[in-house]
């Protein structure tokens, strides 16, 4: 039971960040959508400015955990997987079902929250998570 409740914790403070960051994200591609550019340099440049924003946000208030290379690092990784998925999903929304951008981008943000929490929960919290499972029974 402890170990759902520290899963399921951190759930408001991540839909509060990620409704920060998601809000950020979405204006951003939306503006370079309106600007020109393609979907693809979009999604590339967004995804790189909000990696260390949004790590150092769910570290210090979503997870509440010391940030750590190895975190830094898995977090880096579940986010590079984010561009290709979301470049998939926006191909599927955008080119294949013909919505516009602005259409497409709340589908594709909440595909990406669902996988997004999972990643970022594994990335940052999981290894302190445990440690705290364990020294809850220990007590």
């Amino acid at each position: 039971m402890k170990r759902v409740r520290h899963i399921i914790e951190p759930g408001p403070r991540y839909l509060l960040v990620s409704g920060v960051c998601f809000a950020i994200t979405n204006l951003s591609l939306i503006g370079m959508a309106s600007a020109g550019i393609t979907y693809v340099f979009a999604v590339i440049v967004t995804t790189a400015l909000m990696i260390p924003f949004s790590y150092s946000l769910h570290s210090l208030f979503t997870y509440r955990v010391k940030a750590s290379f190895g975190s830094i690092w898995r977090y880096t990784l579940s986010q590079a997987v984010n561009a290709p998925l979301a470049i998939v999903l926006y191909y599927v929304s955008c080119d294949l079902a013909g919505l516009s951008m602005m259409l497409a981008t709340p589908v594709v943000t909440v595909l990406m929250v669902i996988w997004n929490y999972a990643t970022s929960y594994w990335s940052i919290a999981l290894n302190t998570m445990r440690r705290a499972i364990v020294a809850d029974r220990q007590t």
